[in-house]
Formats: C-alpha cells, sequence, structure tokens
C-alpha cells in the first residue's frame, strides 16, 4: 500500500452498490469539443480517455442531456441512441487501467446559443448574459434573453435528466455526475442573482433548491444513491453566477445531498477558477462539517475537492480530513493538469514533474490528436 493517503484505494458509498476506487486521484470534468458536429462522440475520445484511465475515477466532460441543452459546439451528447451506442467504446476504454467512470450530466441554459441547440435558450428566469458567448465553430456571438421555463416545461426538463441517465448506464458508465455548478441550468435555478421567479421555483432557499432537488429523485430512480455525484460551485463567479447569500444556499443544497446519502459531493471549493467575492469563501472544512452533521455515525459521502490543487495540497486536505473525529472520506479532482499529463498518477507516484501546461488554444475544439492525445508519456521517454 502506498504511503501517499492521495495514491491509496478508498470506497464509494457502503453496501452492495459501492464502488471501489484504486486511488483518490479523480479528473475534472472537462470540456473538450471532440465530438461530431451532430454530438456523437469519435473513436479518439476513447483514446484520450484510456490515456487517462489509471485515475480512481473519470468524470467525463459536460455530456448534454438534450439538444435544447447542449449549447457547445462539438460537445458530445447522450440523449439518442447513437449517441449512447457512439459511448460505449470510449466507456470501455476509459476504465483500462482500472478507473471508474462517471458521466456528467450537463444542461447549460442560458449559456448557450440557439445556433447549436436549435431553440432559444432557456433557464430560470429571463435574463441573458451580459458578454458574447460562444456558437458554432467557437464564433462568440451576442447572447440571447432566455425563456423561462414554465413549471411544466421544468416537468419535462427533469424527464429529459432521467432519459440521459438510462443511456450513461446502458453505455457502461459506473455512474453520472449532477453539472449543478459554473452558472449552468441547475445553478441558474440555485442562484439568486439570477433566479428572481416568484413562484415554487423561486424566492426562498428551499424553492430556489427545488429543481436540483426534484433532478436528483429522477436520477436516482436509474443510478443508486452510490454512483451519483453533484458538482457545486458556492465560490465561483464563471457564467455571472455568484450571489450575496451563497453560504446559506449551498450550506443547505450539501444537507439535502447528505441527507440523500449520495455517494459524491463535487465541491469547487478552490478560488483559482474566479471569486464573486460576494460572500465568505465556502470552504472543504464547511462542506465536511455539514456531510458530519447530517450523516452522524455514518458517513457514506465522499467529498470530492477540485480547482488549483497540487499533490502536496490534495495531500494535506485528505489527512486532515481523515485526522477528524468522525472522519469524512476526500478525494481531489484535477482538471488542467490532466490535459497535458495524461499519465498524472504515474508521476505522482515516481515523484516525476509534469508535462507543461498546455496552451489556451489546446483545450478545445480541433478535429486532430494535436493538443488531445499527443503528450508525452512517462513510458515513451
Amino acid at each position: 500500500m502506498s504511503s501517499s493517503l492521495l495514491l491509496q484505494a478508498t470506497k464509494v458509498g457502503k453496501g452492495a452498490d459501492a464502488l471501489e476506487i484504486q486511488n483518490r486521484v479523480f479528473m475534472a470534468p472537462m470540456t473538450r469539443g471532440r465530438a461530431t458536429r451532430e454530438h456523437v462522440p469519435k473513436p479518439i475520445m476513447g483514446k484520450y480517455y484510456e490515456q487517462r484511465s489509471s485515475a480512481g475515477v473519470l468524470i467525463s466532460e459536460g455530456v448534454g442531456i438534450s439538444q435544447q441543452g447542449l449549447g457547445w459546439f462539438k460537445a458530445p451528447g447522450i440523449w439518442t441512441d447513437e449517441q449512447t451506442e457512439a459511448w460505449k467504446p470510449v466507456v470501455e476504454a476509459g476504465k483500462t487501467k482500472g478507473a471508474k467512470m462517471f458521466a456528467q450530466l450537463w444542461h447549460m441554459g442560458r449559456q448557450g446559443h440557439s445556433d447549436v441547440m436549435k431553440e432559444t435558450p432557456v433557464s430560470s428566469a429571463e435574463k441573458p448574459m451580459s458578454s458574447p458567448i460562444p456558437a458554432n465553430d467557437h464564433e462568440r456571438k451576442d447572447p440571447e434573453t432566455p425563456h423561462a421555463l414554465t413549471p411544466e416545461e421544468i416537468a419535462a426538463v427533469v424527464k429529459d435528466y432521467g432519459n440521459a441517465a438510462r443511456n450513461a448506464k446502458k453505455a457502461g458508465f459506473d455512474g453520472i455526475e449532477l453539472h449543478g455548478a459554473n452558472g449552468y441550468l441547475i445553478d441558474q435555478f440555485n442562484q439568486s442573482v439570477i433566479n428572481d421567479r416568484t413562484d415554487e421555483y423561486g424566492g426562498s432557499i428551499e424553492n430556489r433548491l427545488r429543481f436540483l432537488r426534484e433532478v436528483l429523485d429522477e436520477v436516482l430512480t436509474v443510478f443508486p444513491k452510490e454512483r451519483i455525484s453533484v458538482r457545486l460551485s458556492p465560490n465561483g463567479a464563471f457564467g455571472e453566477a455568484g450571489s450575496e447569500d451563497n453560504v446559506e444556499t449551498f450550506t443547505e443544497a450539501i444537507k439535502h445531498l447528505a441527507s440523500k446519502q449520495i455517494g459524491i459531493v463535487h465541491l469547487m471549493d478552490g478560488l483559482g477558477f474566479g471569486f464573486h467575492e460576494k460572500c465568505e469563501p465556502f470552504t472543504a472544512q464547511m462542506a465536511r462539517e455539514i456531510i458530519r452533521d447530517v450523516q452522524k455515525d455514518d458517513i457514506v459521502t465522499l467529498l470530492l475537492c477540485n480547482v488549483g490543487y497540487t499533490k502536496d495540497t490534495a495531500e494535506e486536505l485528505i489527512k486532515t480530513s481523515l485526522d477528524e473525529e468522525a472522519p469524512v472520506d476526500v478525494a481531489v479532482a484535477f482538471g488542467r493538469p490532466y490535459i497535458s499529463t495524461p499519465d498524472l498518477v504515474e508521476r505522482f507516484e515516481k515523484g516525476k514533474e509534469l508535462n507543461p501546461d498546455a496552451p489556451h488554444a489546446a483545450w478545445w475544439g480541433t478535429d486532430s490528436e494535436e493538443g488531445y492525445t499527443d503528450f508525452p508519456l512517462l513510458s515513451e521517454a
């Protein structure tokens, strides 16, 4: 067994549906834009995930739950049979070296454009973004005023999440993650800076979290609670999110997730992705205390932390948590380091330097292996 807590095996959940994971190094979800224009995964994506399959868990790039919800050029979807079939070899490749793989279910809401979505974007409220947003071929266009979903339309979107979860299961994913972060649709309901509704989906914190609760209940009919992650970004300014009451809002959100005993709460606690500065930072310690207060002596939820961690800071975070009375297990998701260093785990194990960060231009949207699957591996050195 490794002396590194980060590299030691652990579990997500308990009981028959628990997941054995080979280490606490998770790959964070990152949109890379290598699917077809029809949002069908391509074989090159299998090579990409296979190269990174020594992780404990690979969380896929954001996967559109519907045409309405996917406004990112060449991002993959999972609402059709063709997309689902194309995911199967990609997921199989992602498990080559022992990783488990979760599909991150994504609805962009007002952050998408009708050029890609094929209809006017939707949101919790009729509040457009204030800055240009990406459309086809990565052209940036003026934002459109979104349509505020009616309760009946909300119910249909909830069903879209259920359909996407069923397709993810058919494709072989071990679990799913609800993208409730970064100002996308779920976050557009959670955040008071965006959601100005006056019906049962707006106003109070309880009402604003209703959509998240309903989506979670829907996907729980497909996957057991141990196989579900929810990503939250209480500190984030991305997507023009960030509200003065975020500490209170996300405290209640995590209380609910802990009461449901879901497998993973994925908290973007680091501030390197942009901090809105409208309230105090929401910390990993705050999340651990909430999970502990709710689950008492039977703590089953793993806290996954993200944004700006290094091997050393990840080790310290895990050690601090496991040293506490009634410890909450912690893992760390690495994003940008995984773009240019596919064998991140092996480098951590051997104390080797990581590859230089990939340039911003390589992050998404080409049709070649360049900047995607051509980064050097230790085995090739």
